[in-house]
């Protein structure tokens, strides 16, 4: 028999060099060969014989395998010699068979010794961490669960942000910045001007982003379908993906612009990169505002164009009648009253 060599427990060496075992401790790699099995320990493709294969047993030239105590049939799924131990359990029929390999269960029992099924413990899901993790831990040193970080000030902004612009690069960033200032414009307006240009009059900052019609993040004051579905797969993915961090640096920038804007310089600070811009669009698209109003450009920051509203000139108000007739009855050089 081949000299095997074991560390805590499990095989790691035998006659084809380096093995890997399964957890019933078959062995499903040898060497560069690898072995896979049918429930029963048949072998799905056969592989050469006198070396360690199914279930802790060593296959030897005969088609059988060893098992200490007894010889195993593979193919017959049972041993071929009677349990050598007084057979039978109450409540267990299977173990009035003596010939019974692993109580008829050979996916979660194996029998090392051919005297005593053992329970295998079923495999569990390896632990991933996931982005949620990252969020989760660090909304807890706030003092906030995840869901209520999400619905603050600085989680509806980032949000709203990241998925307006897509990204991990500086202009990207600034383009955040730029957003989160125009929205805190809209904010500062007066009650009137704001009822003027159509914003909310709320005092909640979080309507200024969520009002219909603002945005195409959010609809009805909930992430847009699509969104939400992304949003989902990110905070499911790694913490390490570039859109587990890029979702991060966009709600830690959300926090700088709120934290500038609010006086506190106890961060790092996001100055205001747009002026009095009160709407942005990307591309050629351009935001829709009504008809007394006029937009004006006042800049482009990673393909974001930033706008001002500048109130149309009111026309001139038509001459009255009166005056009208009296033009017409004045003289003209060279002839007649019109």
């Amino acid at each position: 028999m081949a000299k095997t060599t074991n560390l805590a427990g499990r095989m790691i060496s035998g006659s084809g060099g380096v093995l890997a075992q399964d957890r019933l401790g078959s062995v499903v790699r040898s060497g560069t060969e690898t072995l896979r099995y049918f429930p029963w320990g048949e072998e799905r493709v056969t592989t050469t014989q006198n070396r360690d294969k199914f279930a802790t047993y060593f296959g030897d030239s005969t088609g059988l395998d060893y098992a200490l105590n007894r010889y195993y049939s593979s193919s017959h799924g049972r041993f071929l010699t009677p349990d050598p131990a007084e057979a039978g359990v109450t409540g267990l029929p299977q173990s009035f068979n003596s010939y019974c390999y692993a109580l008829s269960d050979p996916v979660n029992l194996n029998d090392p010794d051919g005297l005593d099924p053992v329970v295998i413990p079923p495999l569990q899901p390896v632990s991933q961490p996931q982005c949620v993790t990252r969020f989760a831990e660090a909304t807890a040193v706030m003092g906030l669960s995840l869901s209520q970080y999400f619905n603050s000030q600085i989680g509806i902004l980032g949000v709203t942000t990241w998925f307006e612009n897509q990204g991990y690069t500086e202009s990207v960033v600034n383009s955040w910045i730029g957003m989160g200032w125009t929205f805190v414009n809209r904010y500062n307006l007066s009650d009137a001007d704001k009822r003027k240009y159509g914003f909310t009059t709320s005092p909640d900052f979080r309507d200024v982003i969520l009002q219909p019609n603002q945005s195409q993040v959010w609809s009805n004051g909930q992430l847009k379908a699509g969104f939400q579905t992304q949003l989902i797969r990110i905070l499911a993915g790694s913490p390490d993906s570039q859109d587990c961090q890029g979702l991060a640096l966009s709600l830690n920038t959300a926090a700088r612009v709120l934290n500038t804007a609010a006086g506190n310089m106890m961060v790092v600070p996001a100055p205001n990169p747009v002026g009095n811009a009160l709407f942005f669009a990307s591309g050629k698209a351009i935001p829709r505002v009504h008809t007394s109003f006029s937009l004006e450009e006042v800049t482009t920051i990673d393909g974001f164009t930033f706008y001002r509203l500048v109130e149309k000139p009111e026309p001139p108000a038509p001459r009255a009648r009166d005056d009208w007739d009296a033009f017409r009855r004045e003289p003209v050089a060279g002839g007649r009253a019109r």
